[in-house]
């Protein structure tokens, strides 16, 4: 196939990934009315009135109200005027104008007065001896309603409850609205006086000049760094195809030196058999070593590019925040000098004088509302010192939702192209007017993009837009760079803080040398107050469901994630994952070395994202007493106590030993996992000395993880690691034993009640203690037990008894399970003294045959079997 037919076939296949949306595909040049340029394809809007626009420049005409072809308007007076107007502003026919010299309206007034001369009647006196007055006593309408509403209020004196907006439960509602009042602010640009309209307008327009300077810069250093790349590769290719040469001339120097001292035919046979193998073996080496070394170099260019292009927008950006400053600067002298001339309307003041007039405290503040609430430029150019944020997260939001409408609109816009960051940053910023706001709408629409997944085409036509993201195709970018770009472009104080992060690779109690673990991530100045973003470890990939339906064309329904928790991190929550290099950016009251941040657990986003919380403050290595064991206790809200689903994963730290097997028995059944009075319990007993680690996973279980979707064929609960332990054990005296090999999991019944909704019910008379002991799976027995469930719908129990070196056949006549109405008895006699499992399942509504059953909960029994002579 040629490259046209490719071509063409791609031009039918539309786009096939998502690379094409940044080189689109152009069939023709067309001219935008309002801008002069090109005009391609997916950015066209129009024809309107034979002439078409961009997207963008398909605004108001007056105001710059953003239109659609649905709602724009046209000049009704000139209809040679091409340009399109919003609903307020379109020049049209004035209303018609009716006095009373209208034909209709003058031949009533006409009638009207021939009534009056012929009756005799004025229009100010009504004679009483030409006319009948009108009789009015109490049965006329108005007086009778007026009687009858007095001997209803009669009772009108007795004491009625006083409810204002002082009540308790009016109070709450009303400072709830004012606190969300920001964020429900009238968004459209006909809110705002027309001179701040024309300010945002020149302010943009300065901002795209000021990009096309800045953009000829970053064109040189891109350029620069693909010189430097092909150089480096030739380079490097040279190297390789000279050490080819020499090793090829030395083992051919080396065949044809044996030969000589060969004769028989057979042997140079051999030789040479021998000689083509080595050849290929040494063209197979050297092939790795080239692929190995162009792989180095290639991540120590892209790390050299990625520095100098930081460096770039620092500098950028520090322009960038200059620019909102002088134009800060240029508003506050225009509204001074507008406020002075108003107070020396009445006066006659020469301008020297009003020039040299001070503004009193009011106009101050007058004037700074303006600003703040049209305009929202920074204070300074300069970024403040860091300094601890005055409060909390929780302080500022407590649910996401509260941004799910901005959420939105910036998924759309993610699903749009913009040739320019100022473009960008005016959609998704022009309706917002808080700096939260304002990093809100950039931080997601950067986790939306996932932009570690992005593809994009390896020929790039230099008059074709590629984007506002080839710093990210050239791997020069990253997202905090990306974050502190747009930030600035929006008038948001940013900053790069880099350091070290116990990101993929670290395992707990590890040393952090200053080459390894590098990370980078932001600050961004919010409302007086410095709050960490990462981007970077926000982003989620895309989840795609195919929609099978034919009338839906087959449109890819994209579910978006993302990790909230890196969005204005708190402090204390952000140490524990990130250290900077400057502790001044830990935005701590009280700083830790680098000592202390190693030594601190290891956790993950989920932990903060539930609030768990530790019983004690554990270090990132646990120690185990004489007997190889170690308590791990994590605390959770009381509210998702049933909902929080615990896992684990015990492997050994060596890696040449089995990670988890110990003489073929797994790891797993030297951890004890029960959930009791709103605490997951982790009890640990390695069963030999040395090191390990222990890794906990949870994650919360939506209603339709439960019954009665847990029966059926479902995707299962997808755990994420919530922190992560080094255990070690110096010393142990005795023997561990293994706990039964019952199903994997927590002990105890509140996996019966979490994901079943089975209750367990305990006797009357059953000791505190040993009442204590159930509710976390532990059961001390002697001889006989049974265990009461309550059921709320029909089931099929099975059981099954347990115990190490017993086969499960031989248990089975020892258990047994029954139902009575909407109780579950499970009895159990044991045969001898011991430790036992108990295993309780239920059959699937998704098994046919059967054959399939879900687990519902496990104990541990302890027996004393006492034998009566």
């Amino acid at each position: 196939m040629s490259i046209e037919d490719d071509k063409n076939g791609q031009v039918e296949r539309r786009f096939q990934n998502l690379s094409h949306i940044f080189h689109p595909i152009i069939q023709e040049r067309s001219i935008c009315f309002r801008c002069d340029n090109i005009v391609y394809q997916y950015e066209r809007a129009g024809p309107v009135h034979d002439v078409i626009f961009h997207k963008q420049c398909f605004r108001c005409f007056s105001c710059g109200h953003h239109l659609t072809p649905k709602n724009c308007w046209s000049n009704q007076f000139d209809p040679e005027d091409k340009e399109i107007y919003c609903i307020s502003h379109y020049p049209r026919v004035g209303a018609a104008h009716v006095t009373k010299e209208a034909v209709g309206i003058r031949q009533a007034i006409a009638a009207q007065n021939d009534i009056k001369v012929l009756t005799g009647t004025s229009d100010q006196v009504r004679l009483p001896k030409d006319t009948d007055a009108p009789l009015l006593d109490n049965e006329a309408v108005h007086i009778k309603h007026a009687l009858s509403k007095k001997n209803k209020q009669r009772n009108s004196d007795k004491h009625k409850a006083n409810i204002d907006g002082n009540a308790l439960h009016i109070k709450g509602a009303v400072e709830a609205q004012q606190l969300q009042r920001r964020y429900n602010r009238k968004q459209d640009k006909h809110h705002y006086p027309p001179y701040i309209i024309r300010k945002r307008e020149e302010l943009f327009d300065l901002q795209k000049k000021l990009e096309q300077q800045l953009q000829k810069e970053e064109d040189e250093l891109l350029k620069s760094f693909q010189e430097q790349g092909k150089q480096e590769n030739e380079k490097l290719t040279q190297q390789i195809e000279e050490e080819w040469e020499t090793k090829l001339h030395e083992l051919t120097k080396k065949y044809s030196y044996k030969k000589k001292k060969k004769v028989e035919d057979g042997e140079i046979k051999a030789m040479t058999i021998q000689f083509e193998n080595q050849k290929k073996d040494l063209a197979k080496t050297m092939t790795l070593k080239r692929e190995r070394k162009k792989q180095h170099l290639t991540i120590r260019l892209r790390e050299i590019a990625q520095e100098q292009t930081s460096t770039m927008v620092k500098r950028q950006s520090a322009q960038m925040l200059k620019l909102f400053s002088e134009m800060k600067n240029e508003l506050c002298t225009e509204l001074k000098s507008e406020l002075l001339k108003e107070k020396t309307e009445q006066v006659n003041v020469s301008d020297a004088d009003i020039s040299n007039m001070e503004l009193d405290k009011e106009d101050s503040e007058r004037i700074d509302q303006v600003i703040n609430e049209f305009v929202k430029l920074p204070v300074s150019s300069e970024p403040p010192s860091p300094h601890p944020p005055s409060s909390r997260k929780s302080e500022i939001y407590t649910d996401p939702s509260v941004f799910r409408d901005l959420d939105d609109h910036v998924i759309k816009i993610s699903e749009t192209n913009q040739g320019t960051y100022t473009d960008l940053i005016r959609l998704l910023t022009e309706q917002l007017q808080s700096d939260l706001e304002k990093a809100r709408a950039i931080y997601r629409w950067i986790t939306v993009m996932d932009l570690n997944v992005m593809q994009f085409d390896d020929i790039v036509d230099n008059d074709t837009p590629l984007g506002i993201l080839r710093g990210i195709k050239y791997g020069t970018e990253t997202y905090h760079v990306l974050f502190m770009r747009l930030s600035s472009y929006a008038g948001l104080q940013c900053v790069e803080i880099k350091g070290h992060s116990k990101s993929v690779g670290y395992e707990p109690g590890m040393k952090i040398l200053p080459e390894n673990f590098q990370n980078t991530w932001n600050a961004i100045y919010i409302d007086g107050d410095w709050r960490l973003v990462q981007c970077n470890w926000g982003a989620r990939h895309l989840v795609l469901n195919k929609d099978k339906m034919q009338e839906k064309n087959n449109r890819d329904h994209i579910r978006y994630q993302y990790d909230e928790h890196y969005f204005l991190t708190d402090p204390d929550e952000f140490i524990q994952e990130f250290y900077p290099y400057d502790q001044e950016w830990q935005l701590l009251q009280k700083p830790i070395s680098l000592e202390n941040f190693e030594a601190m657990p290891f956790v993950r986003s989920i932990f903060f994202h539930h609030h768990m919380k530790f019983e004690k403050a554990y270090q990132s290595v646990l120690y185990t007493n004489n007997k190889g064991g170690v308590d791990l206790k994590i605390r959770v809200p009381e509210d998702l106590e049933d909902s929080l689903l615990f896992f684990y994963q015990l492997r050994s730290a060596d890696k040449e030993k089995q990670n988890t097997l110990h003489k073929n028995i797994n790891f797993q059944d030297y951890v004890f996992q029960t959930m009791h009075d709103n605490v997951a319990i982790f009890n640990i007993h390695v069963p030999t000395t040395g090191a390990y680690y222990i890794e906990i996973f949870a994650n919360k279980i939506e209603d339709d993880k439960k019954f009665p979707n847990h029966f059926s064929v479902s995707s299962p609960v997808r755990l994420k690691c919530t922190c992560k332990f080094k255990v070690v054990c110096e010393e142990i005296t005795g023997k561990m034993l293994p706990l039964p090999q019952c199903a994997s999991g927590e002990w105890g019944p509140k996996k019966a009640m979490r994901h079943f909704g089975i209750k367990q019910i305990y006797p009357e008379d059953m000791d505190l203690t040993d009442k204590e002991n159930l509710k976390g799976g532990l059961l001390n027995v002697y001889n006989c037990a049974e265990l009461l469930f309550e059921v709320p719908y029909p089931l099929k129990p099975v059981v099954k008894l347990r115990m190490n070196r017993v086969a499960d056949s031989f248990l089975e006549k020892y258990v047994s399970v029954d139902i009575k109405g909407t109780k579950m008895v499970a009895s159990f006699t044991l045969p001898n003294s011991g430790q036992y499992g108990l295993d309780v399942f239920t059959h699937t509504t998704s098994s046919t045959d059967g054959s399939q059953v879900a687990h519902i909960c496990k104990y541990l029994i302890t027996a004393q079997v006492l034998i009566f002579l």
